[in-house]
């Protein structure tokens, strides 16, 4: 009862809020204000359902910051010496690239670590992932310096 009165004191509010900002007590500014805020009401009571399941990442945190921190370091040389090589009048030479990787299947785990891999690739500035092909094909990405190619299919873990 009383997480009850609780949800209508909130849509409530959010109405009134919506009514406030509108500045107009219009029927159709009325039926707006009604669904804006059970809409936002939905969500609320949803996602109180599912915040307290415990979610668990298995992820080597202190493995995949290192591995970050190197990839940065290694691709801002990279870059600055791409583009110190065309300001010199020559060319940087990358472009498209496929890196052999293993997108995994559609579990909450392979999801999470090809998450982890985009970002992972991504963060350094030398290159992004523009998509990851389903299996066998690969990640796809561009790369400002042409570089050498991952050998393990299975990383960022």
């Amino acid at each position: 009862m009383r997480r009850a009165l609780f949800i209508v004191g909130i849509w409530a509010g959010l109405f009134g809020l919506y009514l406030l900002f509108v500045g107009s007590t219009s029927r159709p500014e009325v039926l707006a204000g009604l669904m804006a805020s059970g809409i936002a009401i939905a969500g609320h009571v949803r996602t109180w359902a599912v915040a307290h399941r415990r979610v668990r990442v298995e992820a080597p945190w202190l493995w995949l910051a290192g591995r970050i921190v190197v990839a940065l370091m290694r691709d801002t040389a990279l870059v600055a010496g791409g583009l110190i090589r065309t300001l010199l009048g020559g060319k940087a030479g990358g472009g498209m690239t496929l890196q052999p990787f293993d997108s995994g299947d559609f579990t909450p785990v392979a999801a999470a670590r090809r998450g982890f891999a985009m970002l992972a690739a991504s963060v350094a500035p030398n290159g992004y992932v523009i998509e990851v092909q389903e299996p066998p094909r690969g990640m796809l990405m561009h790369a400002f310096v042409p570089r050498r190619r991952a050998e393990n299919v299975r990383w960022p873990v």
